[in-house]
């Protein structure tokens, strides 16, 4: 008995720090991709040859472009997956002498400050169309249960009940209207009646 209570308590101690442990152990990841994702523009940014130069920002541009689809549902990681390279090429390009880098990284700024306006339009039909999904389903499920209980009471009425649509065509009758028309269900289904 008291070994099965020490292998709780040991459970339970593990338990209480457990939360900041793997709240720690994912910061550090974080920072960990964030400072090597970032890094990876600035280790490749070929010094010197404005076309490499070109194609690293065109790559990371294509990618920061593909990222406001893929996490438009997702602020967070849109904004900490683009943020690294973004200013990793943007750092990279201001101190270069010549006025062409210094006019390349404002369009490069122009670029992002675009990118974020479309990311939040992408983020608001994302966010939309996921809420009108859900309020969808919750709609199908209160009609689903609205019908069924419909069902269920013109099937326990007493009498015989029928529903007619617009077109005065029968549409839903219980057992007992149908054995009063004759035949049971079959000869009423048969005559455009879908019995309960």
């Amino acid at each position: 008995m008291n070994e099965e209570r020490l292998a709780a308590a040991r459970v339970a101690a593990l338990f209480n720090v457990a939360r900041p442990a793997y709240f720690a152990s994912a910061a550090n990841a974080a920072l960990l991709l964030f400072v090597l994702w970032g890094a990876v523009p600035a280790a490749f940014f070929p010094a010197g040859d404005p076309l490499l130069q070109m194609a690293v920002v065109f790559v990371i541009g294509g990618s920061i472009i593909g990222a406001a689809g893929v996490y438009a549902a997702s602020p967070p990681a849109f904004y900490l997956f683009c943020a690294p390279p973004f200013a990793a090429v943007l750092l990279r390009l201001a101190p270069q002498p010549g006025p062409t880098y210094p006019l390349l990284a404002f369009m490069i700024l122009v670029f992002g400050a675009v990118m974020a306006r479309v990311y939040r339009d992408l983020h608001g039909n994302a966010v939309g169309a996921l809420r009108a999904r859900i309020e969808n389903g919750e709609l199908v499920a209160r009609l689903t249960r609205s019908e069924a209980q419909l069902r269920d009471a013109i099937e326990s009425f007493p009498e015989g009940v029928a529903v007619y649509d617009a077109d005065d065509r029968l549409v839903v009758c219980n057992e007992n209207y149908a054995r009063s028309y004759g035949g049971g269900r079959t000869a009423a289904a048969s005559s455009a009646c879908s019995p309960t």
